[in-house]
């Protein structure tokens, strides 16, 4: 069995020849798909270490942690700016939570709210529950309403909703991309939030778990009968002044 390898530009072709049956079978494999393919992997791999970074940090501020998790999302689709926003399904409401512009991480003053119908074309990831990519912001469309002043010019633009339940809990949306968005940059972004979302809701149910403790903390020793609680080595944990003077 004899190999001729011959190259065309981007294409390998190799022939087998079987020297008793002199049959040849030609062998096509694009170099460009495979250095593609190569990079894909890699990226992933990268996006991968730094998705399980975020979400193994000790970090207990929920805004600090969507912070970097917007600088993830901006950076894994290769964008210049993105946001985060909350919503809520009952209100139509959307609370502005992290927003990044040209580089710059933007500090609400006080809370910043927009419903569901006053939105144009942004608001369409909510209506259609769905993945929203736009490649040519520019091209004529009656969903667009233009961009707000001062907005830095919107080539492209990417969007997913962010489900919990069935529900629609937050949008996070990236845009003026060095290139197209594609179906990878909408898995990208579904990856980080999925895990983001579970992280916010551990801290949320952390809070209110404290939040409930204080106050049965402050109930017990309010009242005015002597309580204490103790733990299940039998160490006290809470004790009132009338358990103290007893």
């Amino acid at each position: 069995r004899m190999v001729i390898s011959c190259l065309k530009p981007h294409t390998v072709t190799a022939l087998f020849f079987t020297l008793d049956s002199h049959k040849e079978e030609p062998l096509e494999q694009p170099i460009e798909e495979n250095q593609m393919g190569r990079e894909k992997l890699l990226k992933n791999y990268v996006h991968n270490e730094e998705l399980l970074k975020l979400i193994s940090s000790n970090i207990d501020s929920i805004q600090e942690f969507l912070d970097l998790t917007l600088d993830r999302a901006i950076r894994f689709t290769d964008s210049k700016d993105g946001y985060l926003f909350f919503y809520d399904e009952p209100t139509e409401k959307f609370t502005v939570f992290s927003w990044v512009l040209d580089g710059i991480r933007g500090i609400p003053k006080k809370e910043i709210q927009y419903f569901l119908k006053d939105t144009g074309f942004w608001g369409e990831v909510i209506r259609q529950r769905k993945p929203i990519i736009d490649n040519n912001f520019s091209a004529p469309d009656p969903l667009k309403k233009g961009v707000p002043q001062g907005h830095l010019e919107l080539k492209n633009y990417l969007s997913i909703p962010v489900f919990d339940n069935n529900k629609i809990v937050a949008v996070v949306g990236v845009e003026n991309k060095n290139g197209d968005y594609d179906d990878d940059d909408v898995l990208s972004l579904y990856l980080l939030m999925n895990n983001a979302w579970s992280f916010v809701e551990r801290k949320r149910s952390e809070e209110l778990l404290r939040k409930e403790k204080d106050l049965f903390k402050t109930i017990l020793l309010s009242v005015g009968d002597g309580i204490l609680a103790t733990d299940a080595m039998g160490k006290i944990t809470v004790m009132n002044e009338v358990a103290q003077q007893l």
